[in-house]
């Protein structure tokens, strides 16, 4: 077995022309909850290791160490080996590749999807979201598509899909979009959770768009929130905390700055986990990785690092 370490360093080395299997060998399980709080990552956090083929996805979840995760439509149905390219997005889409995304969905089998949760599972791997970022978006596919995306998380094992929150100006127009959504979210027992870039302040949900449907929650991206507001993203956490499915989990400087690694920007990261611990709020914490590589790493080295700056400012 190797260890984690000579595991993340591996990838850094392989080329494209690499299988993930032959290269990357055996990974070692892990967990990681910390006194109590969840920490995973969306899988977007290893964007950039796209050179590697399809199937590596669980592995890189393994290589940062973690045992929870946001999975991306766009990852899993990779490494299903339904779609061969990283975006799928509808807008951004040929009319080809949309109809031929379109056709599998429409008739798709869960059991392959019910397999690749077990297969996480086995691996010591939570499924806790799924995100399909187009749902209920004026470019998406189609209801049934939709429904496919309530029967594909539920058979993940996860119980909410992420997507972006409209922007206020568009509220109005959701409500038809959340009418459609609410039957499929009460008959699969699923809730759809809004995630956040600049476009929300302290006050924007105390809008009408979650009294829609209880089935309708926050994905709270704290560090898009502290580069687009001044005030303090702790208190909108304590404010909507019965309502926060899980939080994006990164570190921005203020005034619209970048992303930069874990300790180095404005997020108060360290004060988030206290203050969850302190509340005891059950709110799982995902890791989002977009900054920059420094160079000689990878994400999975980066992620790896992010996790154990979480694990250091929850255990102390």
């Amino acid at each position: 077995m190797i260890s984690r370490r000579k595991f993340i360093g591996a990838i850094g080395a392989v080329g494209a022309v690499c299988g993930c299997r032959s290269v990357l060998g055996e990974v070692p399980r892990h967990r990681s909850d910390y006194a109590g709080i969840r920490i995973g990552a969306i899988t977007y956090s290893f964007a950039q290791m796209s050179e590697f083929p399809r199937g590596c996805t669980e592995k890189f979840i393994l290589g940062a160490g973690l045992g929870s995760v946001e999975l991306m439509d766009r990852d899993f149905e990779r490494d299903l080996g339904i779609v061969p390219f990283r975006h799928i997005q509808a807008k951004f889409l040929t009319k080809e590749q949309k109809a031929a995304i379109s056709q599998w969905r429409e008739t798709a089998d869960m059991k392959p999807l019910e397999d690749f949760r077990d297969a996480y599972e086995a691996a010591g791997i939570g499924i806790h979201i799924a995100k399909f970022g187009d749902i209920g978006c004026p470019w998406m596919y189609s209801w049934k598509e939709a429904e496919y995306m309530f029967k594909a998380t539920r058979a993940l094992g996860a119980r909410v899909i992420t997507r972006e929150v409209p922007k206020v100006a568009e509220w109005a127009d959701f409500k038809a979009t959340a009418e459609k959504l609410i039957p499929l979210m009460n008959e699969y027992d699923v809730d759809i959770a809004f995630h956040n870039h600049a476009q929300i302040g302290a006050n924007t949900y105390d809008g009408v768009l979650l009294d829609y449907s209880d089935h309708f929650k926050i994905n709270f991206d704290i560090g898009n929130y502290v580069a687009a507001n001044d005030d303090d993203p702790l208190a909108f956490v304590e404010k909507y905390a019965s309502r926060i499915s899980s939080i994006h989990v990164k570190d921005r400087r203020r005034d619209n700055g970048p992303e930069l690694p874990f300790g180095t920007g404005d997020t108060p990261l360290k004060d988030l986990f206290a203050a969850l611990k302190a509340k005891r709020l059950d709110i799982p914490c995902d890791i989002e990785v977009e900054f920059p590589m420094p160079q000689g790493s990878n994400a999975v080295q980066e992620t790896d690092k992010c996790r154990e700056f979480c694990r250091r400012a929850i255990l102390g």
